[in-house]
This record gives structure tokens, C-alpha cells and sequence, in this order.
């Protein structure tokens, strides 16, 4: 028995306003302002990792340092997630120190371990920290995806401003970032025991045999089904044109509904991401075979699987 599988790719749009600069403290301009990740897969896929520079020129030169984090608008608490509670989860961190500096709304630039950092001297300066945007990959527990769901998490920041003695001198508390990720869940379908298998029917004996095929998927699957001998078992060795009495018909199910062969199946119910075992049944629709010669009778199947709606 051959098994295929074929497997969508990702993608996913994202637009925002520009920064919205704040006044006491410092300006924040992001680049990029909008992230998207393109190559999250929540079946077997890795983690992704996007590049982030962060940009802070101070609005007073009396400030000497700063403490900027960035404020998660949805989420209520760790682990954050892209889109509030539904989207896969993330992280954003100062790169250089490996600090957090994404937390939930309700988190207070104090409590945090983000990095102070020092301006340069001179009347506009500016500093850069460099952060990495990190989507985890979906393990630990294996969470359900539904391929084609979109998610934006859009961004606020808070920056604290420090003399030189490290008093705080002024603070923007919940500023627009301008900074999005965005991300669109892949349709996508994974056969699981993708190897060849073999459905034995021994002697003849029973008029119905069954494998499991293992499948994880968001979306909905279409299945083809193709077959060497046209949907009948034929004797080996038996030359054509081939007699009745040299074939046996068969019928295949695949889960509840019956396949012809070079037919399809449409939108068959999706396996879901942590995976389902669908039967895939082969019936004689004559019963056992009676009058037929000895012999060894087979037939290759190519079931192929496909992401559907």
C-alpha cells in the first residue's frame, strides 16, 4: 500500500498606523512596524524567529538613560500569545541581554527585567536595541490550529527616562508602537503512517479487512484514491485480458464514506491538529470469493491526501 500527502503553505497580511511619538520621554520608531510570520507551522513545525530594531531618541537631554518595554494589548498574562488567547505563542526579547521586553497590559515598567540603557551624549541622541521576535514552536502541549484563521497583535510601549543619579525624570505609559505581528494559520495535512502498508485478507476467509491511517490536519482533507488493477484484486500471473474468475472486486471506505477508485473525497471532516486514526476499510461486496483460481491476488492503492477548505 503507497500513501501520499501534499502540504499548503503559510502566509498572512498586516497593516498599522505609524508610530504615535510620545512627548515626555522618548519617541519609539520600529522597523519593520509590521511582522509577519510566514513560516508558523502548528503540525511538526519549528520555531520562527523575526528580527526587530527598536529605535528611542530622547525628548529632553536631562535623560541619561531608559527602560522601554513593549505591552502586549490583549493578553492578560505569560505566555503571551498573538491575538489575545487564540494565536499561537510568542515572545519578544532585548537581544543582546536576552531579557523579555513584551509583557501583558497590566505589567509596570518596574517590575520588569528589561534593560536600562544609556544614551549617547549630544542634543538628539538616540539609542537602538535590537530584538528578536520569537514564535514558538506547537509542543508541549500540541495545541489545535484551524488552517485559514488570521491573528494581529498589535502593540503599546512604555519608556522610563533616568538622570543621571538614575532617578526617574519622565515617563510614556502606554503609547501606540505602530508595531503588528501578524500571522495566518497554514492549511495543512499530515499522514502520519505515510509508509507502504499491506492489507492482508489471508485465505479469503472474512469479506472485510481495515486499516488505521494516522492523520493531523486544520483543515478539512480530500482524498483520491487511485488503484493499480481498477478497484480489483488479480491474480498474479494471470494474463489479460483478465477472466472473472482470476478477479476479485473490493470496495473502499475511507472513514464512513465510499471512495471509488480514481474518485474522490471532498472536504472529508478535518483530523485536527494533536491527529485522528481514520479507518480505511476494504470490503468484497460478493462476500467471500467462491470459484476462483489459486492463486496469489493483489492490488496497489495510492490514497492521496490533501489539505481541503
Amino acid at each position: 500500500m503507497n500513501w501520499k500527502h501534499l502540504m499548503s503553505g503559510i502566509c498572512a497580511v498586516a497593516s498599522f498606523p505609524g508610530a504615535l511619538h510620545a512627548a515626555a520621554c522618548a519617541t519609539l520608531t520600529p522597523s519593520p512596524a509590521s511582522m509577519v510570520v510566514s513560516g508558523w507551522d502548528p503540525i511538526g513545525g519549528a520555531a520562527q524567529d523575526l528580527s526587530l530594531n527598536l529605535s528611542l531618541q530622547r525628548v529632553s537631554s536631562s535623560a541619561k538613560s531608559v527602560r522601554l518595554i513593549l505591552v502586549d494589548a490583549e493578553t492578560a498574562a505569560l505566555p503571551l500569545r498573538i491575538a489575545g488567547s487564540n494565536g499561537p505563542r510568542y515572545e519578544i526579547t532585548d537581544t543582546a541581554t536576552g531579557s523579555l521586553i513584551a509583557y501583558p497590559m497590566s505589567t509596570s515598567v518596574d517590575s520588569t527585567n528589561a534593560p536600562v540603557r544609556a544614551f549617547p551624549n549630544g542634543a538628539n541622541a538616540s539609542i537602538n536595541i535590537a530584538a528578536r521576535l520569537h514564535v514558538f514552536a506547537n509542543t508541549s502541549p500540541i495545541e489545535d490550529f484551524i488552517g485559514g484563521n488570521s491573528y494581529t497583535q498589535r502593540f503599546w510601549y512604555t519608556a522610563q527616562c533616568r538622570d543621571a543619579q538614575g532617578r526617574v525624570t519622565a515617563q510614556d505609559t502606554l503609547v501606540a508602537s505602530g508595531i503588528t505581528i501578524s500571522a495566518t494559520t497554514p492549511k495543512v495535512a499530515k499522514v502520519i503512517t505515510a509508509q507502504p502498508a499491506l492489507i492482508d485478507f489471508g485465505n479469503f476467509t472474512t469479506a472485510t479487512q481495515q486499516l488505521m491511517i494516522s492523520i493531523r490536519s486544520t483543515s478539512s482533507l480530500n482524498v483520491t484514491a487511485a488503484t493499480q488493477n481498477g478497484g480489483k484484486f488479480l491474480r498474479d500471473g494471470t494474463p489479460a485480458p483478465v477472466p472473472d474468475y482470476a478477479a476479485i472486486p473490493y470496495t473502499m471506505i475511507f472513514g464512513q464514506k465510499t471512495v471509488a477508485s480514481g474518485g474522490s473525497l471532498v472536504n472529508f471532516p478535518r483530523a485536527g491538529v494533536p491527529g485522528k486514526d481514520i479507518p480505511f476499510t476494504l470490503t468484497l461486496p460478493g462476500g467471500v470469493p467462491t470459484g476462483k483460481m489459486a492463486g496469489t491476488y493483489s492490488d496497489v492503492i495510492t490514497l492521496t491526501i490533501s489539505p481541503g477548505q
